[in-house]
């Protein structure tokens, strides 16, 4: 009865990702011990270095003349040193980096927690059996997380675009259009990336949602006009134009090892310009699938379907990202939960061991083997969850059409 109950409810893909990533931590570590080398699993330029950047772009504010974009790695929006500046008036910098580091596990989890609840309400379908199976597995793959890993390290914004893009989809599907609207907007407005989500808001015509969606970006920009015209001035075509081979999700890097694979030596111009332009086809094929489908299939169901674009953007975009993919985890349950359609449930398959690679230790392996090339796996993973979305938003039959 137990064996039926791990393979048929919704925990058995959940288990399956939790040991690959327990148990290849765990030979990582053995390996480690016998050659006697002891590995950090990041590379350690600066401890909690985007913390610091951050904390060194709201020290700019006070100045006068000052600008926040005069920190050179400082480069999002301005609202996450504006957000920061009450806390570095009132309390030392070690205070902050703990009581940041304390929020970031608790938003992974308050995240998780509401996508359990939107996705996998009470029903017949998904006993509570199951459901603490994957509350427990899902726990140790946050133990075990690369994306977790470099987050915490980092202390990057990411954690809070997270929470306020789950709170957001949370009020979206309870139907209470501007809380969501204020909170997704207020993600995009600390990193650019979830503005995408306001395309199936388009579509669907929630127009409550998209126009309050607006609103924090022009409370944040009455704060500081100059910083916004600073920062569209000065960075954000930099960090369009930047392209890393470490830690890197980005299309450009999946295409750049892929290259080095075949042997096909690329110019880096036209390696970003093809990621760009398949990056639009990519989203355009999926917004093309939303638009089919937008009369039986809900809006929330076509944002989840959206979201890995998000961070599939063309150049760069760091692997902490890959945070939002965790929480991603209850829809993928729920919707491979009621499949009957074989060939669907064997991309659903294909979807979770892409999940698998996006939060596979890419550093870890870096440093034990000494092979860069690792770093295609977690970006290679992520675009094999954007190609079996859109699979499954083309192979979308009726019966699978609730959120």
């Amino acid at each position: 009865m137990t064996s039926k109950k791990l393979t048929d409810t919704c925990a058995f893909p959940v288990i399956a990702i939790a040991l690959f990533l327990a148990v290849s931590y765990g030979l990582c570590t053995i390996i480690q011990l016998y050659r006697f080398e002891p590995m950090y699993p990041l590379h350690q330029f600066r401890q909690s270095m985007d913390l610091f950047d951050y904390c060194s772009a709201a020290h700019q504010i006070e100045k006068p003349g000052g600008s926040i974009y005069a920190v050179s790695r400082y480069v999002t929006p301005p609202t996450a040193a504006l957000m920061l500046y009450p806390l570095i008036k009132s309390m030392p910098y070690r205070t902050i980096r703990t009581l940041l580091q304390t929020f970031i596990i608790l938003s992974i989890a308050a995240s998780i927690w509401l996508s359990a609840k939107i996705f996998l309400p009470k029903n017949e379908q998904i006993p509570e059996f199951g459901k603490r199976m994957l509350y427990m597995c899902l726990g140790i793959i946050i133990l075990y997380s690369y994306p977790v890993y470099f987050i915490f390290d980092r202390i990057n914004a990411d954690w809070l675009t997270l929470f306020c893009v789950w709170a957001g989809l949370f009020f979206l599907d309870r139907e209470k259009d501007i809380p969501a609207g204020l909170l997704l907007g207020m993600s995009a407005a600390i990193k650019v990336y979830p503005l995408l989500i306001a395309v199936p808001l388009v579509i669907h015509r929630k127009w409550k949602t998209v126009c309050t969606l607006f609103v924090p970006f022009a409370v944040f920009f009455l704060i500081r006009p100059e910083a916004w015209f600073d920062y569209v001035q000065f960075r954000l075509a930099e960090r369009l134009d930047s392209f890393h081979v470490i830690e890197n999700v980005s299309l450009a890097n999946t295409l750049f090892y892929l290259s080095r694979f075949l042997h096909i030596p690329l110019p880096r111009d036209f390696l970003l310009n093809s990621a760009s332009i398949l990056w639009v086809v990519l989203v355009g094929v999926l917004c093309a699938g939303i638009v089919r489908n937008r009369k039986s299939v809900s809006c929330l169901r076509h944002i989840m379907y959206l979201m890995p674009c998000m961070f599939l953007i063309p150049s760069t975009s760091y692997a902490y990202s890959l945070i939002f993919i965790v929480p991603a985890i209850p829809f993928y349950i729920s919707q491979w939960q009621t499949l009957t359609h074989a060939t669907l449930r064997r991309v659903y398959y294909m979807l979770f061991c892409c999940v698998a690679l996006t939060q596979i230790q890419a550093v870890f392996l870096e440093k034990l083997f000494g092979i860069q090339s690792v770093h295609f796996l977690p970006s290679f993973g992520l675009l094999g969850i954007v190609l079996c979305s859109i699979a499954c938003v083309y192979c979308t039959h009726p019966a699978s059409s609730n959120p």
